[in-house]
């Protein structure tokens, strides 16, 4: 399966007016088995579901990307292999147009940084930009997850 996605930082005072319009928000864990230049292996723990996720190396701003469900009991024993400490994030989904954005709320080192994602299913696809969508990082992978596992922006 391949995985096209977009990724902008939050303009917080924007984000707090819009924030009663999400969907539903979630608690995540997100620790990583492997972080090699050619692929990922990402353990991802909610409050309802867990699942296991292999990336590829991304080609533009699409790669491969391979999710499986496991328990959420499986999912916190695997969190103890990572290679570095696990983020925590707050989640949230919300609908913009004909898309479903999400925006993540960072805990611990990154506390207070906001990152918004948006998938597509094409690179060259249109979609609306929220106001509170601003500068683009897809392509700094100082803003990737397995990035903000060991370092602080």
């Amino acid at each position: 399966m391949q995985e096209i996605e977009r990724k902008f930082l939050v303009d917080k005072k924007l984000w707090t007016k819009t924030k009663s319009n999400v969907r539903w928000s979630d608690t995540l864990v997100q620790g990583y088995l492997s972080k090699a230049p050619t692929h990922n292996v990402r353990v991802r723990v909610g409050t309802k579901k867990a699942e296991i996720t292999i990336k590829g190396k991304k080609v533009g701003i699409t790669r491969y990307e391979f999710n499986c469900d496991i328990s959420i009991k499986d999912g916190n024993e695997l969190l103890k292999l990572c290679d570095s400490k696990p983020i925590k994030k707050f989640r949230h989904y919300i609908n913009i147009g004909n898309h479903l954005w999400t925006v993540d709320e960072f805990f611990g080192a990154n506390k207070g940084l906001l990152l918004a994602e948006i998938e597509l299913l094409e690179e060259n696809e249109l979609f609306e930009m929220p106001d509170w969508a601003t500068t683009e990082v897809t392509h700094d992978r100082r803003y990737t997850n397995a990035y903000l596992t060991s370092h602080k922006i």
